[in-house]
């Protein structure tokens, strides 16, 4: 008879019922996590939000595969999370730290005319701004006034009036 943990690779002592009891835990936690974290979408993430999901998603693969303890690795997504928080609450009430850890938006179009030195320093090249463009519906550049490369990588674009 085929013993099911070795089938699915169970270390020797781990049972079905501990992985999946491990498993059921951490998605509770990410869960969890997720609702503590805000109402942005993935879309909006910032850099501050990506590093913080590749954070966790380490932890979590180490607390599935049972490299890592599940307790001390709650604790350590409690700390990532709560880190989070207080850096998006000072954000929020200090805008100059917001600037400084999520950047600004940077006037890349203006009054028809792309700025090359302004979305160059953002490592945007001039067919991402196209790009961006045509996700709202743009294939002329001169049909902008103006348009704002945002912190998340969004582009805000404003018409010229007809």
């Amino acid at each position: 008879m085929v013993d099911i943990g070795e089938l699915i690779g169970l270390s020797e002592g781990e049972s079905l019922l501990t992985l999946i009891i491990r498993i059921v835990v951490l998605y509770l936690v990410i869960v969890a996590a997720v609702r503590l974290t805000g109402k942005r979408g993935i879309g909006q993430a910032t850099a501050i939000d990506f590093i913080l999901a590749l954070a966790i998603g380490d932890i979590i693969g180490e607390m599935a595969y049972g490299t890592e303890n599940i307790l001390k690795g709650v604790l350590i997504i409690a700390i990532w999370v709560l880190l989070h928080a207080l850096t998006s609450l000072l954000e929020i009430r200090v805008p100059t730290i917001g600037q400084i850890i999520s950047g600004d938006k940077r006037l890349v179009i203006k009054d028809g005319t792309l700025l090359p030195q302004e979305y160059g320093r953002e490592l945007i090249s001039e067919e991402e701004i196209h790009m961006l463009l045509r996700g709202h519906s743009i294939d002329d550049v001169s049909l902008v006034k103006r348009a704002y490369l945002e912190p998340d990588g969004s582009l805000s674009v404003f018409k010229r009036k007809e």
